[in-house]
């Protein structure tokens, strides 16, 4: 493991809540006493976010959970090769985990776990990645949901039009710098995000 990841800024709501009702009590009553507790509130919540948050080499990381494999695999849903090279650009890869951290449970994936196999596929073993650390008991209680809500839920959630695909690929190809993709064609960028192209768009 590289470090922990300082992430005060990550806090739970709940404590968000309560911070913001604190200091804006102690800001309009000057009470030392309530300012003591606003600030014992923020390190409690600081620490609680410390626990969960880490960066780990991605050689660290022993693969996909077992557990996880095991549902894969007896629901036919085991991928039988890692994702497609061009599936995430390389001007992103590095910092992709920022946005999308792993998840992990003693030091193997267990959420995000397309990403990761792209990631180990395609990166160096000493290439840091953000992580959320899972308890082995959360995980016994939600190995099925994992694989579920990664090929249902999160799918659906980030559904995307044949007409989308067209015109984010014009806009992308004006922006080789900024979005430096393998996208072959329009045709190949609509497969890997599982639509069907336009017909007369295969440029």
């Amino acid at each position: 493991m590289i470090c922990r990841f300082e992430a005060a800024s990550r806090a739970a709501p709940f404590f968000q809540l309560v911070l913001m009702l604190v200091f804006r009590a102690c800001a309009e009553n000057q009470h030392y006493q309530i300012w003591s507790f606003g600030l014992a509130l923020w390190v409690m919540s600081s620490k609680q976010a410390r626990r969960y948050m880490q960066i780990l080499r991605l050689g660290d990381i022993q693969g996909v959970h077992p557990r996880v494999a095991a549902i894969e695999q007896a629901w036919d849903l085991a991928p039988i090769e890692p994702p497609d090279l061009s599936t995430v650009p390389h001007s992103a890869a590095q910092w992709i985990s920022e946005m999308y951290p792993l998840v992990v449970s003693d030091q193997y994936c267990v959420g995000q776990t397309t990403l990761y196999r792209w990631l180990a596929a395609n990166l160096p073993s000493e290439t840091p990645v953000q992580c959320i650390e899972w308890s082995s008991q959360k995980l016994e209680k939600r190995a099925q949901d994992v694989v579920l809500v990664e090929r249902l839920v999160t799918p659906a959630l980030a559904r995307i039009t044949p007409q989308q695909v067209r015109d984010l690929y014009q806009k992308i190809s004006a922006l080789p710098d900024q979005w430096a993709s393998q996208y072959r064609s329009h045709a190949h960028l609509a497969s890997l995000v599982g639509v069907k192209p336009l017909k007369g768009s295969d440029r």
